[in-house]
């Protein structure tokens, strides 16, 4: 057995193959058909949601399939099935993961392209078609209990789906076995599996590995088959016995094949022998006639001989026609008359002779008769020869066709003698060498399987090297078989089915009582506690279901308890005085307990008796002291006490009871991790005999006494402080705010209502911005939704007020590094700064009105000065006399433009907004300022980049922000020294870095130094001259071009003042204005 791969099909097609379009055939075509049909139907909705994008996938499948379906193709050699499309499984998988509908038409495809080339089955198409469909509806399950998830893995499905349907299904292949087993034993269907489920299965994993399948879309979903017990049960079973059928009928098949092929073996070997012998008896009849004719002939003259001939002819059947001969082939006489030596004949004639014995010729064929021709020597040099037909009398009879078997004879170059055939002696049309060899005794017995179909084939060896061979088909062992499989394979189709039914009863019988208990549990998990799970029977599930109710009633108990403690504890904790809430408690814990006492004692931390609440039958603990002994009992213990007869309790606990009357009691200490808040006792006038679930209640009372008495505490404790803070905020006289998480008020103190003009009770829970309704307040409350720390800032309310604000975080604390640092709200305190803006105001006003009078003086100074040279000659201690003026004229006038120009910014002077480009304005001030920096030795270093930076703006405003950041890296930068100065793109800004190589500026002071008048206080400052004015014009034109303005610095290794300017754009109304 080999393994042949076809690259070239034959693309015409050929008459159907013998015995399709049989009723088995048509029957398994028919339900084909109606199980695609019935998936495809039951998908419909794809054809709906397909996508473009899906249907141009699917068409490229198609066409894969096709083309993969038609080349390589593999099968085994000699074959029971069609060639197998190995590499056809790979688009259909892939368009399996679509869905039913798109793994149908990709495999149809691909069935419609091997029934026209190779199987020329509708069957194979539709079995193909079916397996697409399968494989897409597995892939595709929702479900997600173990067995859908196991059958969505595409190697399973797969391997599932081809085992069921396609390319050798389990049906066809049980029925072949007979065939299998007679073709080539057990090695064949193997080897066929393998090399039909082996790339299925091969190709479906490599899918797997490159498209995982998905998970489902509906997590949760469980199965019928996982929902139903019944469906379990009868799927398991008739699985069970699909195998056992299946194993019954291979077995069967096996053994009666067996069987079968020993008789016909046998039977072929009695004809084989029967046809031997008849072989020789010929052979020796021919050889009988020609020694009485010779002998005849040697007592005749040669003239007699014609006659003598003519007579054998004319009275044996045995012989056709004779010639006597001489040595060198002239013929002496014949009958017919005129006769000559054929070339067999001639051949005969000169081969070695043995006298007295008859030799036999090769076949030869005359009139397309095939003929032997018998030589034997006569008297004098002379020959007999005989020429005997072959396909005549009795020989001929016993070969030919013998239903079902039919018999050859063969000469010794396998030429077929009988039965005769149109040409005469063609070629035998079995070639045996690629047989199987059954068995070897005096015949060969062989088992070969060719595309025209399967035999079993004896072959006898004759005299003079002929052959007798039997061939019998697969046929006439298949048919005895399959008449005893039919019936025995419906028994057990009867068997199955019968079993699965008594099954599904059995099934149902079980599960029937089982599901209705499993109703009622439902029922009851919905709240329905009042109806009985109780079943009228006494087996297994009887027991259940009255455990179940026994359960129930528990459950319903308990819930009755449970409903009860929490009347109790609402009752309770309706009453926030911590005295009467415990009271409410201990009277309702006594009612549900059913004690005659009660008693809750209440502990500080050093253990002293905080409170003491009774209610009944109960002794007394007392305040400001220490536990009584059997509550200290207790709380050393820290678990429950339960003392279910007072004789068997210890001395000081029997003599307290018997002098309050009880027969039991209970003690349970209250702890709050760990610490111990108190102990509740009760005390009953009966002995009791609690259950685990009933101590455990118990004990669940006990704990959330606990718990209530410490929240109480709690509550009482945080009543009193939000007392406390409510004094301090109603008796503070700022303005003070609390802003929840989510930005809305939750506290105004009466401060803030009266000078914000707001109404607490109105704007409570409104955001800040709706409850203000100012929006002033809006880059404030911006600024506060931005940060995660303190803030401060000025506003200026609609009403006028100036109001200094600070806004602090409320940051939760929290153990760890896991607490959360996001505000859980803010706290904004606000100062009313009013009277110092307005006489700050007044003070800038004066400054205004006396620097503006000074100016003027300042520039008449100033022009005299600069004429003092041109009155007369001035000498050179006159020169520095004049130039040290005019230096201290252009500090001061420089010191009152800088304040002038900050007041008219500050008090709301319209900035004129026009196209400006910084680049050009940056080498106007650098150039203005590079005589003073040469003069400290100072490098001017300017980085400018090629376009010319475009902004809307003031350019004068600009300009004297720029000269002053120059102005400010010379004065503090000692010589020899550089300034570099840069503009860089920032998104939607351009910023101007000023970079020099100074003092620096220390850390403390970097927030205060953009503020009027300030300096920092340090020696090297001190030296050089300055007014703190510089950098606050900085800001302030960097403010009003809606721009900012920054510093980074280190004492000691210079300063880095960024100055940034938003990029050209339309400017609005509002920001012209």
């Amino acid at each position: 057995m080999g393994l042949e791969i076809i690259l070239n099909p034959p693309m015409a097609l050929p008459p159907l193959q013998q015995g399709q379009g049989s009723i088995g055939e048509l029957l398994l075509l028919f339900l084909h058909i109606i199980a695609l049909g019935f998936l495809l139907v039951q998908h419909r909705s794809f054809l709906i949601t397909v996508n473009p994008k899906q249907a141009m996938g699917i068409l490229g499948l198609m066409a894969s399939c096709g083309v993969l379906s038609a080349v390589p193709l593999v099968r085994t050699v000699p074959s029971l099935s069609p060639p197998f499309p190995f590499l056809a499984p790979l688009p259909i998988l892939f368009a399996a993961r679509w869905g039913i509908w798109p793994g149908a038409f990709v495999s149809l495809t691909g069935g419609l392209v091997s029934f026209l080339l190779t199987s020329h089955s509708p069957l194979y198409m539709f079995q193909q078609a079916l397996f697409g469909a399968l494989v897409g509806w597995l892939v595709t399950l929702e479900y997600t209990d173990e067995l859908p998830r196991l059958l969505r893995l595409p190697r399973i499905a797969a391997s599932l789906a081809a085992f069921l349907t396609w390319p050798l299904p389990f049906y066809i292949f049980l029925a072949s076995l007979p065939l299998y087993y007679l073709a080539g034993g057990w090695q064949m269907p193997l080897v066929e599996l393998a090399i039909t489920f082996g790339p299925v299965f091969l190709e479906a994993t490599l899918l797997d590995i490159l498209w995982p399948p998905r998970k489902p879309l509906h997590p949760g979903k469980p199965s019928p088959f996982a929902r139903s017990l019944t469906l379990r049960v009868s799927a398991y079973l008739v699985l069970f016995l699909l195998l056992v059928s299946f194993a019954f009928i291979s077995v069967v098949s096996s053994l009666t094949t067996q069987t079968n092929l020993e008789v016909l073996l046998n039977t072929l070997d009695r004809d084989a022998q029967a046809l031997a012998s008849l072989t020789e008896d010929f052979l020796n009849r021919g050889r009988e006639v020609a020694g009485n004719l010779a002998l005849s002939l040697s007592r005749e003259p040669p003239e007699q001989w014609s006659l003598i001939l003519a007579k054998t002819c004319l009275t044996s059947s045995l012989v056709q026609s004779c010639l006597v001969a001489e040595s060198n082939g002239s013929v002496i006489a014949s009958y017919p008359p005129s006769l000559s030596l054929i070339d067999e004949e001639a051949q005969l004639l000169s081969s070695p002779q043995v006298p007295g014995e008859a030799l036999f010729s090769g076949i030869y064929t005359l009139d397309g008769e095939p003929f032997v021709s018998a030589l034997t020597s006569l008297p004098g040099n002379y020959w007999l020869m005989l020429r005997l037909p072959i396909a005549r009398g009795t020989l001929a009879a016993s070969f030919g066709n013998r239903k079902p078997e039919e018999a050859f004879l063969l000469d010794r170059r396998g030429r077929v003698i009988i039965p005769p055939s149109s040409p005469p002696l063609p070629e035998f049309p079995l070639n045996l060498e690629k047989a199987r060899l059954l068995r070897s005794t005096e015949r060969a017995f062989y088992s070969l399987l060719t595309e025209q179909g399967g035999w079993i084939v004896v072959r006898q060896p004759l005299p003079l090297g002929w052959q007798a061979v039997i061939t019998a088909p697969y046929g006439a062992i298949v048919a005895r078989v399959n008449a005893l499989l039919v019936p025995f394979s419906g028994f057990l189709i009867l068997v199955t089915i019968s079993l699965t039914i008594l099954a599904i009863a059995f099934s149902s019988r079980v599960a029937s009582p089982l599901e209705e208990l499993s109703q009622r549990a439902l029922r009851l998990a919905r709240g329905h506690l009042e109806e009985s799970l109780i079943l009228a029977r006494d087996d297994e599930i009887g027991q259940l279901a009255r455990a179940l109710d026994r359960m129930r009633l528990t459950l319903k108990a308990r819930l009755d308890d449970s409903y009860s403690l929490l009347r109790i504890s609402q009752k309770a904790l309706s009453v926030r005085d911590l005295e009467r809430s415990m009271r409410l408690f201990l009277e309702g814990l006594k009612g549900l307990t059913k004690a005659s006492g009660a008693g809750l004692a209440l502990v500080d931390k050093s253990g002293l008796v905080l409170n003491f609440i009774s209610y009944g039958g109960i002794w007394q603990e007392q305040k400001g002291e220490r536990l009584s002994p059997q509550s200290r009992l207790v709380a050393m213990r820290k678990r429950p006490l339960l003392i279910g007869k007072a004789q068997e309790a210890s001395p000081i606990l029997r003599d307290t009871l018997r002098e309050i009357g009880a027969k039991a009691a209970i003690g349970m200490p209250l702890l709050i991790g760990g610490r111990l808040k108190g102990v509740l006792w009760l005390t009953f006038k009966y002995p009791i005999d609690l259950t685990p679930s009933e101590m455990s209640l118990i004990t669940a009372i006990a704990g959330q006494l606990s718990v209530m008495a410490e929240n109480l505490g709690l509550l009482e404790k945080a009543e009193r402080e939000r007392l406390r803070l409510e004094a301090i905020l109603n008796s503070t006289p700022d303005p003070i705010l609390v802003l929840d998480e989510l930005g809305r008020l939750a506290i105004v103190n009466p401060a803030a209502e009266e000078m914000l003009g707001i109404e607490a009770e109105r704007i409570l829970g409104l955001p800040l911005m709706e409850a203000l309704r100012d929006q002033n307040w809006r880059g404030f409350v911006e600024q506060m939704n931005r940060s995660t720390t303190t803030i401060k800032g000025e506003i200026t309310t609609i009403r006028g007020t100036v109001f200094h604000v600070w806004a602090s975080p409320i940051i939760p604390s929290g153990d760890g590094a896991g607490a959360s640092q996001m505000p859980q709200g803010w706290v904004i305190v606000l100062r009313d700064i009013t009277p110092f803006k307005e006489a700050e105001r007044s003070r800038t006003e004066m400054l205004e009105i006396v620097l503006h009078d000074l100016r003027s003086p300042l520039t008449l100074v100033q022009g005299y000065v600069k004429m003092l040279g041109q009155v007369g000659e001035l000498n050179r201690q006159q020169q520095e006399i004049a130039g040290k003026m005019l230096r201290s004229l252009d500090h001061l006038t420089g010191l009152v433009n800088n304040f002038l120009d900050i007041s008219r910014l500050e008090t709301g002077l319209r900035v004129q907004l026009a196209p400006c480009w910084l680049r050009p304005i940056v080498e106007e001030a650098v150039e203005e300022m590079r005589d003073r920096a040469a003069e400290k030795s100072i490098l001017l270093e300017l980085r400018l980049p090629p376009e010319p930076c475009p902004f809307f703006g003031d350019r004068d405003f600009v300009k004297r922000a720029v000269i002053n950041l120059l102005d400010n890296a010379i004065k503090y930068t000692p010589g020899p020294g550089q300034v570099t100065v840069s503009v860089e793109d920032a998104a939607r800004f351009w910023v101007l870095k000023v970079q020099d190589t100074g003092i620096g500026i220390p850390q403390a002071d970097q927030q205060r130094i953009f503020e009027k008048f300030y300096r920092v206080k340090s020696s090297e400052v001190i030296r050089v001259r300055g007014s703190g004015l510089g950098l606050a014009l900085v800001k302030s034109v960097a403010e009003r071009h809606r721009g900012r303005v920054w510093v980074k610095s280190e004492p000691g290794k210079g300063s880095t003042f960024y100055f940034a300017i938003p990029k050209a754009r339309r400017p609005s109304g509002a920001e012209m204005q």
